[in-house]
């Protein structure tokens, strides 16, 4: 993660993909059945939203007493995205300099 200006970009894989502030509206999900990925809308992930996976349509349950550790995950990483948490700190500031 990089902090530049006030703004947030996310740096993603090997490739350096970047993606700004305006563009982190998705999140990564990990289907438990056919283990393919598709995006949810951040504001959409809480505790108790169902979506279907588009490639296998199987329903997913997002709770965060889940067993399955791409749910959990998708439920934090939206939670910390929601409540600012990639916000400037004094550490990632620091860090480009």
């Amino acid at each position: 993660m990089q902090v530049r200006s006030g703004k947030v970009s996310f740096t993603f894989g090997g490739n350096n993909r970047r993606m700004s502030e305006k563009t982190v509206d998705r999140i990564k999900v990990n289907c438990t059945k056919c283990k393919n990925s598709f995006r949810e809308r951040v504001r959409n992930l809480r505790s108790g939203y169902q979506v279907q996976c588009p490639n296998c349509y199987r329903m997913i349950t997002f709770d965060e007493s889940s067993d399955d550790l791409g749910v959990r995950r998708a439920l934090t990483q939206a939670r910390r995205i929601r409540t600012g948490f990639f916000a400037e700190t004094p550490e990632t500031s620091s860090r480009g300099s």
